[in-house]
């Protein structure tokens, strides 16, 4: 933010600026405000007046996540109980830089998987660099890079929570409630409770795979590659 890279509504970062320091710095505040916005809340159905918009904002357009997000939301979508509690407190986790405690993409074996998902490389004052386009890169990325998957199997995750809890059942002689965990898995990754056939579909994969913990991380690993967890719509 400076002279040579103007806000392009100045009036609502105004707005927005002033009701922050009113609110008394609540981000909680902040993303309301912004998400409730009638911009924010266009539909993705075009018409004949603004089907070729897509700068405007009289509608929405589908955006892969920006990288850095979309790091953030598979750390998230994959953290386990205690580890979402101390992101929710802990600033020093939640920082942006070297201190940041996202799993993948900041300051990793050479930022590789930021360069495959565009992230600005910072020689300019402003994102310009910053790409959002899909590539074949990134696909594989998200199916088969080392850290993702790391992401799944950490020992601080919510897999290694279930698998603790599939064990203690199984000496307890208690039913395991594979319903819930397949809807906490939707619920984690696209922000909603799987469809009737989406339950439907999970729970007979689960029942394939033989063992639930197997058969969820594959039921993860296939939501967070799924278009409606990748991109803002």
């Amino acid at each position: 933010m400076n002279q040579a890279n103007p806000p392009s509504n100045a009036a609502l970062l105004d707005y927005l600026d002033e009701g922050f320091i009113e609110q008394g710095f609540d981000m909680k505040w902040l993303h309301r405000e912004i998400a409730s916005s009638h911009a924010y809340r266009r539909s993705l159905q075009a018409n004949a007046t603004n089907r070729l918009d897509e700068r405007n904002f009289s509608r929405a357009t589908t955006r892969r996540l920006p990288a850095a997000v979309l790091f953030d939301a598979i750390a998230q979508a994959t953290a386990g109980s205690a580890e979402l509690a101390r992101w929710a407190t802990d600033l020093e986790e939640r920082a942006i830089g070297p201190k940041g405690g996202a799993l993948i993409g900041r300051y990793r074996d050479g930022d590789y998987a930021a360069t495959v998902f565009g992230r600005s490389t910072r020689d300019a004052n402003c994102d310009c660099s910053a790409s959002n386009e899909p590539n074949l890169l990134q696909a594989i990325y998200m199916q088969n890079d080392k850290d993702l998957l790391a992401a799944l199997d950490r020992k601080s995750g919510w897999l290694h929570e279930v698998r603790e809890r599939v064990a203690k059942q199984r000496r307890d002689e208690a039913a395991l409630d594979t319903g819930k965990l397949i809807n906490e898995a939707f619920l984690r990754t696209v922000g909603r409770p799987p469809t009737a056939a989406e339950v439907e579909r999970s729970t007979l994969h689960l029942e394939r795979v033989g063992d639930p913990v197997e058969g969820l991380h594959e039921v993860l690993w296939a939501l967070l590659n799924t278009r409606e967890f990748i991109t803002n719509h």
